[in-house]
Formats: C-alpha cells, structure tokens, sequence
C-alpha cells in the first residue's frame, strides 16, 4: 500500500469520525449514568411501633429509625427523599479538539452532600458510597476496547 492509498483510504474513513466517537462515548455515558441510579437503594431503615400514647384511644405509631444493612462503604445511598438521586446528570461536550463526557450529581440543582456521600467524610464518620464512582469502574473495561474498534474501522476504510 502506498502512502497516496492509505492516506485516501483514512480520509474515506474519518468522514464522520468525530460524530461517530462522539456517539460511542455518549452511549458509554448513558450507560454509567443508568448505572448510578442503579447504584441507589431503597428506603431500608427499620420500622418500630412506638408505644401507645397515654391517652385513651391514641394507637401507637410506627417510625423509622437507625440504619438498615443497604448502607455503608461501597453501598449506595439511600434515596429518601430523591433530591441527590434527581441531581445526577450526564453531559458530553467538545472542549478545543477533546471529546468530554462526564456524569455529575449536585452540579445544577445544587446538593451540598453530594461530595460528602460520594467520597465519604471521616470527621462525620461518612463512608464512601462511590455510587457514580462504581457506575465508572463497571464501564471503565469496555470503553477503551470500543474505541480501539471504532478507529480500526475507520482505518480500514469502514
């Protein structure tokens, strides 16, 4: 192959290469993005039945209380309430030549815990949740391999 055919041959294939990684690292966000949420559990505190008031006729009621065995390092955080939850976004943007992806949680509707749940904080004795963080390493294996595939294409002339 000549210089001359292989550079015809790249030009034939980088066409669209831009729009097509663009749409192969917004699929790889779209999935880690369903991931986090994937990541949340339920309400899981134990429920108790408070004891019947003094009052004649006032049944007890039940409250929430402690926490359950969905918590913890590497557990996701409970979604009581969905504002971290409703906070978790995913954007893909061109910064000069570089194609960006990223999912964030608190960055719009602003939640001051989100880093703290994330991450964890010890003075509070907050462990870490890496609830988008897990999300990532899950799809971390599959996101090189993909591109590999998606320039080998484009080599080839596909």
């Amino acid at each position: 192959m000549t210089p001359a055919e292989f550079e015809k041959m790249l030009k034939s294939g980088a066409e669209n290469l831009q729009t097509r990684v663009f749409r192969q690292i917004l699929a790889h966000i779209e999935e880690i993005h369903g991931a986090t949420l994937d990541n949340f559990t339920g309400d899981d505190r134990l429920v108790r039945r408070r004891k019947r008031e003094t009052k004649r006729g006032k049944k007890g009621s039940t409250y929430k209380y402690g926490g359950g065995k969905n918590t913890g390092y590497m557990l996701g955080p409970r979604n009581l309430t969905n504002n971290l939850m409703g906070s978790i976004e995913h954007a893909i943007y061109l910064k000069g030549s570089d194609i960006i992806g990223e999912v964030t949680s608190g960055k719009s509707s602003p939640v001051v815990y989100a880093r703290a749940i994330e991450f964890g904080y010890p003075p509070r004795n907050i462990a870490p949740r890496l609830f988008i963080g897990r999300a990532y390493m899950a799809q971390e294996d599959k996101i090189e391999p993909d591109l590999r595939a998606l320039l080998k294409s484009t080599f080839e002339g596909r």
